[in-house]
């Protein structure tokens, strides 16, 4: 029975690949004259909404690119531009954020020759309505690592939707939370962290496998190349736990494991007072307010009442949180013998190829043989490339 279902399946694959080649095959034969003529981008309204389709192509071909659409803008609007001008104009880093999207200038590209041409460039992220474009020319600065970003191209503030609908709906959501005490936050102090923050023009939403982070795109950072790592965190079992973010940020990881986690308290620490401020709109409108505790300060400073009655901790923070590890371990619960029992999420750089001895000779280093013998690395994950020859890895360290 067994064999003759999979007979059946793979008879049902190849026919639909046959169809799939047939119909690319047929699309490519189409000449360029069947092309619509509504392809072609349009803009419409004076309040910058956008009432347009995604570019794309009749006869079923994929949608053009953003980079055909930055082409046909630039070369309209400045049409002594060659090709080859244009695309060395467009950014081969980026990150979008709702309606604001981070720019990293191509080497020789001037700030001045980007910012001419960054009204094209936002207009090729549609249908998304892109108000605000963003370069990054500094990079992360400081502990708190905060951004210095210059503005190349934006709308007036109040042509902003999301600067609209945001404190209307993070509103509605504390409205509607479980009906459980402690919260984050008070109504009160919900409405004072809108004013103060809903109404910049770099305010705005970053949707990722379900979670909606809310944060100020000029006072905190966000990094997608952290995506599979957050993803992990909703797949982490903490049904009951107690949990400590020791470097909490906005809920990078805080707001998966709370959302799908079920954990019983998750306490947030974070040293940075805005990261605090946008980790309790998201924790409102995520749902898990009365589920994580925000605390800003120094982890070493702060949280001692947590010390010994944690399950598992967060520690995600690079380049380096190797100082961090006894503190770390000293938040987990102890038995009778005075040793940890518990997780830690460990974050930290090395070779590609040198991730678990690098883990364990921090562990050693940091904690002493006894401590660090005890120490299981029960999963070792590789989340992205952040320098030549660096890594960024995460060690799950299980004290037993």
């Amino acid at each position: 029975m067994q064999v003759g279902f999979l007979k059946k399946q793979l008879l049902l694959l190849l026919f639909g690949l046959a169809v799939t080649l047939l119909l690319r095959w047929w699309a490519s034969r189409r000449p360029d004259g069947d092309r619509r003529k509504s392809d072609t981008p349009e803009q419409k309204g004076d309040k910058g909404t956008v009432t347009r389709k995604a570019p794309g192509r009749a006869g079923g071909a994929p949608p053009l690119q953003k980079i055909d659409i930055f082409l046909k803008e630039v070369l309209t609007a400045f049409p002594d531009k060659t090709p080859e001008e244009v695309q060395a104009l467009f950014p081969r880093k980026y990150e979008a954020h709702g309606h604001v999207v981070v720019v990293k200038l191509n080497p020789g590209v001037t700030e001045d020759a980007f910012c001419r041409v960054a009204q094209c460039f936002a207009r090729a992220f549609m249908p998304i309505v892109v108000d605000r474009v963003l370069l990054d020319l500094q990079g992360i600065v400081g502990e708190l690592r905060r951004p210095k970003l210059v503005l190349a191209y934006g709308v007036p503030v109040e042509q902003i939707e999301y600067l609209a609908t945001a404190p209307r709906y993070i509103t509605n959501k504390w409205k509607s939370r479980p009906d459980v005490r402690p919260c984050c936050t008070t109504e009160e102090g919900l409405a004072a962290l809108l004013r103060q923050y809903a109404r910049a023009p770099t305010f705005t939403l970053h949707v990722e496998n379900g979670i909606r982070y809310s944060f100020d795109v000029d006072k905190v950072m966000f990094c997608s190349g952290n995506t599979t790592e957050r993803m992990h965190f909703a797949a982490v079992d903490a049904t009951g736990e107690t949990v400590v973010d020791m470097f909490c940020g906005i809920g990078y990881f805080a707001l998966p494991l709370a959302v799908h986690g079920r954990p019983a308290a998750l306490h947030a620490l974070e040293k940075n007072p805005d990261s605090v401020a946008f980790l309790t709109l998201n924790a409102v409108q995520n749902k898990v307010a009365h589920l994580i505790h925000p605390q800003c300060g120094d982890n070493r400073e702060i949280g001692n009442e947590l010390v010994g009655t944690c399950d598992r901790v967060l520690m995600g923070y690079i380049p380096s949180c190797k100082a961090f590890l006894r503190r770390a371990v000293s938040f987990l619960k102890h038995t009778d013998a005075h040793q940890p029992v518990g997780v830690v999420h460990y974050h930290f750089l090395a070779d590609k190829m040198d991730g678990r001895r690098v883990a364990q000779q921090h562990l050693a280093e940091e904690l002493g043989a006894e401590v660090s013998e005890r120490a299981e690395l029960s999963q070792l994950r590789c989340v992205k490339s952040y320098a030549p020859k660096q890594f960024h890895f995460v060690a799950d360290v299980v004290f037993h």
